[in-house]
Formats: C-alpha cells, sequence, structure tokens
C-alpha cells in the first residue's frame, strides 16, 4: 500500500467542480451554472473562477462548467453544502468534483486529480488525460 497522504497538506489548491454537457443541454447547463453561482453567493460559499466553456477545453471531451472552492478552514462545510445543492439539483447533468493536489514523488498533480482523485455525480465521461 502507499503511503497515506494528510488532505491537509496535499490538498493546496481547493477543489474544483465541473459539470460537463452536450450541445443540447447548454439552456439546462446555463440555468443550472446561473442558479449554482446564487446559491453559493447566497450561502456565503467561498468560491473562484466561475467559468461557462461552450465548447470543449483542456482535458474535457465536452462543453463543461466550473468553479473552484479554494483551499481554507471553510473548505470542507463548503464542499460538502455544495455536494447537497447539486446532488438534487443537477438534474440529468453528471458532475466532477476533483481535488487540486500538489505533485509530490511521482504523486498527485492535475492528471491523478483528473483520473483516480473524482467523484461522480451521474454517469463519468472519459476525459482526454494526455492533454495534462
Amino acid at each position: 500500500m502507499k503511503q497515506i497522504r494528510n488532505p491537509d497538506q496535499t490538498i493546496t489548491g481547493g477543489i474544483d467542480i465541473h459539470v460537463v454537457f452536450d450541445d443540447p443541454d447548454k439552456a439546462t447547463a446555463s440555468l443550472l451554472f446561473e442558479n449554482f453561482l446564487s446559491f453559493v453567493e447566497h450561502a456565503n460559499i467561498h468560491h473562484h473562477r466561475p467559468l461557462l466553456f461552450s465548447s470543449p477545453v483542456g482535458p474535457w471531451p465536452c462543453p463543461m462548467w466550473q468553479v473552484l472552492l479554494p483551499d481554507g478552514p471553510q473548505l470542507d462545510a463548503d464542499l460538502g453544502r455544495c455536494i447537497r445543492w447539486l446532488m438534487i439539483n443537477r438534474g440529468e447533468l453528471s458532475v466532477m468534483i476533483h481535488p487540486n493536489t500538489q505533485e509530490d514523488n511521482g504523486r498527485g498533480g492535475a492528471r491523478e486529480d483528473h483520473s483516480q482523485n473524482t467523484i461522480w455525480l451521474g454517469p463519468p465521461i472519459s476525459l482526454l488525460l494526455d492533454t495534462l
């Protein structure tokens, strides 16, 4: 078994929330994005980089939107509240949540975070990991 890592020391860049969608679902995804941003703002959830991509970007083979929950003492509580909200409001859209870990001794980093360190709500999709 590999050495156990402490999330408080390994997750140094917060946690990303991504909602993926296809072209026919753009309007639904955009509305969910607006409602999610309204939720996090009214709930005083710390967040950064709310971005909506209408075409594939990076490892994403389809459009998606993302919001970063930054590292800090409120991260665990904020993440729990966001997961609960998305579980009941995402509809048919899939959500991928992953930490942003630091690379250390061949572990961590973007590739691992997008392939192994994930939580999916709804069906997962295959990412283009060679871009990472």
